[in-house]
């Protein structure tokens, strides 16, 4: 994780990445909430 960690802060010095990053963050916190309450969710199924 950490290299993940490391190579997405190198990438990030870009401007153009970083402005593209900081447009798409709401819609992956979105996907990230969706994928948390199904694993954590018993009755939740991918259908």
């Amino acid at each position: 994780m950490a290299m993940m960690r490391d190579y997405l802060n190198e990438q990030l010095k870009n401007d153009e990445f970083y402005e593209e990053y900081k447009r798409l963050k709401p819609e992956f916190e979105i996907i990230q909430a969706v994928i948390d309450k199904k694993s954590n969710s018993k009755t939740l199924t991918q259908k």
